[in-house]
């Protein structure tokens, strides 16, 4: 019988809990009889081999190159892992990254680990390792001496500890085991910002709600562990938290945001501290009792201050930016607006008195210092939204300055009536700006549309040459195979081709001939196939503008490093634009950012560019369509302008400028 159907966890079988367990302690119940005691690393390498089939990989660990032999299929638990043995004889168990989601995940349970022993609790010996020369993961060392967790009070002292670090899954079965009498953590993927499945966590704060929700009946394991705690062995657990020096955290914990979160944890508990010192607990239920601290340090902290508020949203929206491909997605203007709404109701619902002055205060305070946003690999991203912020609160000031606050409304419900008055004001702006464009849009209709006219033989074996070399080169993606071309295919076979070619990205030498076998289907066009997963892109791509132009746009992009000053290049409003590149547009507003993998990542820059005539390569093509634009074409520049783009699913946003231009 395999290992992992006995569920093995390091070196031991742990049979599943009963279900109501002795309060006080953690039972188990009898060891099936068809287990294996295995308490020699030894003996575990031996069922391992007879088990699992074996690899050898390439391993860095330590700074050393050697070869390890993996064992296949040997992972236990939710993430990507497996056991391994090294050149040394010595076993490891590996998580690994499939990708830099991942990543992020195997890099927060070591730095959790290395805060566990910060803190003083035990845990095994866990290093990174890299892979075949290319994959990352953690290496944790095989254990002896591993005891199940059978008497609750010898787990007690790391209760404050996984409060601290917020792990949610501390007791869950097999992330805890005993040695010497003590607590050893054995997986610690559930703490800081990660849940054990590797999905972030929505409130990993300056609070640490842990000392209530570990023991308020949500989570079984750790209720049923720590409910039995006494007053004595509480305070030992949170002075292990509290004796950890600010230098050690910010030394262990190199992103300063993070840092500066476990110190606030810490300081939080310090406080929380100093009131179970002075409050006895003698009997009734500890969550009752902690809830009691819990409401008492909140009276007392009920004061305004818009530097907390500021602080926490500057939190916020450094726990939220995400990388995307070669973008950044900041919280949206609109996000941290409501944020903040969300900030002044837990005041509220404290009991804290908040004034418009305050809110009026805390709104010119972000408007002239902004965000201390830290993190970014790329300075566009963070200027365009520092400014976005920036601008929103100076706004956001203006209008509270104007509007009074009605009779028996709530601070939140203004602050709320604000954000919405403002949000009409955008919504008017935008609308004005579009009726800009559109007065100064020409219209030719009366002018003929191009006749197609067959290739010419060279251009025909032109194209045939380079459509069979694409042809042999390598198989089209998916199921758009190329067929053979003879020099007796016809026009009609040879546009066909090609569209199938374009759909792998290829594209003709020179330009002349590219728009020759385009015309070929009429209007310079390439159909896209079907999208199969509509949904997603409907929630990518929102509609640019509710009002509709008289012949609809097509659309190009651009991925630049410094797209301000590629902006300044361009000529200004009312001035000729001669494209110097060939550009690739797409017809449709909803599925054109989406349309080809290469526009996933180029979304800094988009140029919205008019039809003038029917004779027009994107004169009205319809949806899911291609235009494309030799070098030299020339357009005038009507309108150009830093746009907010949101996510309506994540509330994320990016800043991208919008460049609109008609044919000249």
């Amino acid at each position: 019988m395999k290992l992992i159907n006995n569920f093995i966890q390091i070196n031991k079988i742990i049979p599943v809990p009963q279900t109501n367990p002795i309060k006080g302690t953690i039972s188990f119940g009898a060891t099936p009889p068809d287990s294996i005691e295995l308490s020699e690393k030894a003996q575990f390498a031996k069922d391992l081999k007879n088990n699992y089939t074996s690899k050898t990989i390439q391993t860095k660990f330590n700074g050393l190159e050697s070869d390890w032999t993996m064992f296949k299929g040997s992972q236990m638990g939710s993430q990507d892992a497996f056991w391994a043995q090294s050149n040394t004889d010595e076993l490891y168990y590996i998580k690994y990254a499939k990708n830099k989601e991942k990543f992020g995940h195997i890099k927060s349970e070591l730095l959790a680990t290395k805060l566990y022993k910060l803190a003083g609790i035990q845990t095994p010996e866990i290093k990174p390792i890299l892979i075949n020369g290319k994959v990352w993961g953690i290496a944790s060392k095989f254990e002896t001496d591993l005891k199940e967790p059978n008497n609750a009070e010898n787990l007690h002292e790391a209760f404050a500890v996984d409060a601290w670090l917020a792990n949610w899954d501390s007791i869950l079965y097999g992330n805890t085991f005993e040695k010497n009498g003590k607590p050893i953590k054995i997986d610690n993927g559930g703490s800081l910002n990660y849940r054990a499945r590797g999905a972030l966590k929505p409130n990993f704060g300056d609070e640490v709600d842990e000392i209530t929700t570990l023991v308020d009946g949500r989570n079984w394991e750790s209720t049923t562990t720590y409910s039995s705690i006494s007053h004595q062995n509480l305070i030992k657990s949170f002075k292990k938290v509290c004796s950890v020096s600010d230098k050690s955290i910010f030394d262990t914990v190199k992103d300063e945001n993070l840092a500066q979160t476990l110190v606030n944890r810490k300081n939080y508990m310090q406080k929380f501290l100093a009131k179970m010192e002075q409050t006895p607990y003698t009997q009734g239920k500890l969550i009752d009792y902690l809830q009691e601290i819990k409401e008492n340090l909140n009276k007392e902290s009920t004061e305004f201050s818009s530097e907390k508020i500021i602080k926490k949203l500057t939190e916020q929206i450094n726990s939220s930016i995400k990388a995307n491909c070669n973008t950044i997605d900041f919280p949206s203007t609109k996000t941290v607006a409501q944020n903040l709404i969300k900030e002044l109701k837990k005041l509220e619902k404290n009991g804290t008195e908040i004034t418009k002055e305050d809110i009026i205060k805390t709104f010119k305070e972000i408007s002239e210092d902004g965000f201390d946003i830290k993190n970014i690999e790329r300075r566009y991203e963070l200027f365009a939204y520092d400014e976005a912020y920036s601008s929103m609160f100076n706004r956001l000031s203006m209008i509270a300055e104007k509007t009074p606050q009605k009779e028996n409304e709530s601070i939140s419900a203004y602050a709320n009536r604000i954000v919405k008055l403002h949000e009409k004001r955008n919504k008017q702006l935008k609308d004005f700006r579009i009726k800009n464009i559109k007065e100064k849009l020409q219209y030719n209709p009366e002018e003929k549309k191009p006749t197609p006219r067959p290739l010419t033989k060279s251009e025909r074996k032109q194209a045939i040459e380079e459509l069979e070399n694409q042809r042999k080169k390598d198989a089209i993606i998916n199921t758009f195979v190329l067929q053979k071309l003879t020099s007796k295919s016809t026009d009609k076979e040879i546009y066909e081709q090609w569209q199938k070619a374009h759909l792998g990205a290829f594209q003709f030498s020179n330009d002349e001939l590219q728009v020759a076998v385009m015309q070929l289907g009429g209007r310079y066009n390439s159909k896209h196939p079907t999208q199969n997963d509509v949904q997603s892109f409907e929630v990518i791509a929102e509609k640019d503008y509710k009002q509709e132009f008289k012949n609809e746009p097509v659309y190009h992009w651009f991925n630049k490093k410094d797209p301000e000053k590629f902006v300044k290049t361009l000529p200004k409003v009312g001035e000729v634009y001669t494209i110097d590149s060939r550009h690739c547009c797409s017809t449709h507003k909803e599925y054109a950012e989406m349309d080809y993998g290469d526009h996933l990542s180029s979304l800094n820059i988009k140029f919205i560019m008019h039809p003038k005539s029917e004779s027009s390569r994107a004169y009205n093509l319809g949806i899911n369509q291609e235009v494309i634009y030799p070098a030299g074409e020339q357009f005038i520049i009507l309108d150009k302008e830093l746009v907010e783009h949101i996510d309506p699913k994540t509330g994320l946003g990016q800043m991208r400028w919008e460049i609109h231009m008609q044919e000249a």
